[in-house]
C-alpha cells in the first residue's frame, strides 16, 4: 500500500511543469521509501509465530484457568520459551530520544509497529524480550506511561495496594486476575489466542509491585527501633551470638564480649539505630543461613592488620542493600531471580551476598588502616551498581569460603 502511494505520487510529479519543485519533491519519496522499508522489515523480525500450539508449553495446555468461557490468570508459571528475539538495545534508545523526538514521532513509530506487528506493545515486550529484568522493566516503563486512563487507574490501584502490603495470598490472586483484564480489554487482546501473553504479563506484575510491597516491608522494619522489653528482639541478639560464636558462652546480655563480633560496646542495642530491626534481622539471617561464609567474613573482621568491626560493617552494609533496593538498582537481580512475589528473604540475600563480596573486596585492597572504609565502601558500591547496570545480571548466592 505505501508503495502504490510513492508511486502515485512520483508518476503526478512526473506531470508536473515546475522542474524544481519536482526535483525537490522527488528527492524526497526515495529516503521514505528506504525509511518505511527499514521499519517493515526490523518490526517484521519481531512478529512470533502465536497461533501454533507447539509454541505453547504443557503448562497452558492442561491449565484449566485457560479454558475457553473462563478468563482467569494462572499461577506462577516460568515461561521458558519466546517467540522471537527483541532488540533491547534499539527499545533504549527510542525511549532514551522521547523528549527529544517529541510525543508525535514516537506514538507514529509506536502505530507503525501496531499496524506491522498485529500485536500492541505490551505483547511485543512479553513474547520478544527474555524472561525477568529486560522483560518486566519494560512492561514497567509502558504502564507507567500508558495514556489510557483505565491502565493509568490500575496501576495506582495495585500501587496503593503494595504501600499497603497487601499485594499477597488470594488478595493478590484476585488483583492480578482483574488487572490482567483491564489490559486484555483496553487493548483489545484475545485471552484465547494470546494464552502465553497472560502468563508472561502476569509474571511482570508480580515482579513490578511485589517489589514495591517489599520496599515497604524493608522500609518498615527499619523504622522499628530494637527494644530490649522486647523478648523477640532480645531473642535474636542471642541467636545472632550463637550461630557465630557458638564456642564461647555469652557471660551477660550486657557485656564487653560483644565488642568480639564488632559491636562498638557493651550494649549492641544502640548500635541499630540507623537501620533498625533491619540491620538485625541481616546480621541474623547471614549467620544462621550462612553459617560457615558469616564465621569466614568474621575471622577475616578479626585480621591483625586488615581488621574491621564486623557487625557495624555488616549494618553498613543493611544501609548499602536497602539503598540499592530503594532508588531500584537491585531491580535487575530480583527481577532475574524471582519466579514470582519478591519475598523478604530474596532481600536477605542479596544483603548476604554483598557483606560476603564486601569483605573480599576489602582483603583484596589491603587497606592501609581503617580510616580507608569510605573509600573503599564507595569503589564496591560502584562496582555493584556498574553490575547491576547489565540487565542479564544474577548474583550468585552459593557462597564457595576459601581460606586466605
Amino acid at each position: 500500500m505505501v508503495f502504490k502511494c510513492l508511486h502515485h505520487s512520483i508518476c503526478k510529479l512526473g506531470r508536473s511543469s515546475n522542474y524544481s519543485t519536482k526535483m525537490a519533491k522527488l528527492t524526497i519519496f526515495p529516503i521514505m521509501a528506504v525509511l518505511m522499508v527499514t521499519i517493515v522489515s526490523y518490526t517484521s523480525s519481531l512478529m512470533p509465530d502465536i497461533l501454533l500450539e507447539r509454541e505453547e508449553t504443557n503448562e497452558i495446555q492442561n491449565n484449566p484457568m485457560l479454558s475457553p468461557g473462563r478468563i482467569m490468570v494462572p499461577g506462577p508459571l516460568e515461561t521458558e520459551k519466546v517467540a522471537c528475539q527483541f532488540d533491547i538495545v534499539k527499545r533504549e534508545k527510542i525511549s532514551g530520544k522521547c523528549e527529544k523526538l517529541g510525543a508525535a514521532p514516537v506514538s507514529f513509530l509506536k502505530w507503525i509497529l501496531r499496524k506491522t506487528t498485529k500485536l500492541c506493545e505490551l505483547q511485543r515486550i512479553c513474547y520478544g524480550m527474555p524472561s525477568g529484568c529486560s522483560r518486566s522493566q519494560a512492561v514497567e516503563y509502558s504502564l507507567n506511561y500508558s495514556k489510557s486512563l483505565e491502565i493509568k487507574a490500575m496501576t495506582s490501584n495495585l500501587t496503593t495496594i503494595a504501600n499497603e502490603g497487601r499485594f499477597n495470598g488470594r488478595n493478590q490472586r484476585t488483583i492480578l486476575e482483574k488487572s490482567v483484564m483491564i489490559v486484555l480489554q483496553v487493548k483489545k487482546i484475545n485471552p484465547h489466542i494470546h494464552r502465553q501473553f497472560i502468563i508472561s504479563f502476569t509474571r511482570c506484575l508480580e515482579h513490578i509491585w511485589g517489589y514495591q510491597q517489599l520496599i515497604h516491608e524493608v522500609e518498615t522494619l527499619r523504622l522499628l527501633q530494637f527494644d530490649s522489653s522486647v523478648e523477640e528482639h532480645e531473642n535474636k541478639l542471642t541467636r545472632l551470638w550463637t550461630a557465630l560464636q557458638p564456642d564461647v558462652p555469652l557471660e551477660s546480655r550486657i557485656s564487653r564480649q560483644w565488642t568480639d563480633i564488632g559491636f562498638q560496646g557493651d550494649d549492641p542495642k544502640t548500635d541499630f539505630r540507623g537501620m533498625g530491626l533491619l540491620g538485625l534481622d541481616n546480621l541474623v539471617f547471614f549467620a544462621e543461613e550462612y553459617t560457615e561464609a558469616a564465621r569466614h567474613v568474621l575471622s577475616h573482621s578479626q585480621h591483625p592488620q586488615f581488621g574491621y568491626s564486623f557487625a557495624i560493617v555488616g549494618i553498613n552494609i543493611t544501609s548499602m542493600a536497602y539503598n540499592l533496593l530503594k532508588d531500584g538498582a537491585a531491580k535487575t537481580h530480583v527481577y532475574n531471580t524471582c519466579k514470582s512475589v519478591p519475598s523478604m528473604r530474596i532481600f536477605h540475600q542479596f544483603y548476604c551476598y554483598l557483606f560476603y563480596e564486601f569483605d573480599r573486596f576489602w582483603i583484596e585492597s589491603k587497606p592501609k588502616n581503617v580510616m580507608q572504609f569510605s573509600y573503599i565502601r564507595n569503589e564496591f558500591e560502584n562496582n555493584i551498581r556498574d553490575s547491576l547496570s547489565n540487565q542479564s545480571t544474577v548474583f550468585n548466592i552459593n557462597f564457595v569460603v576459601n581460606t586466605v
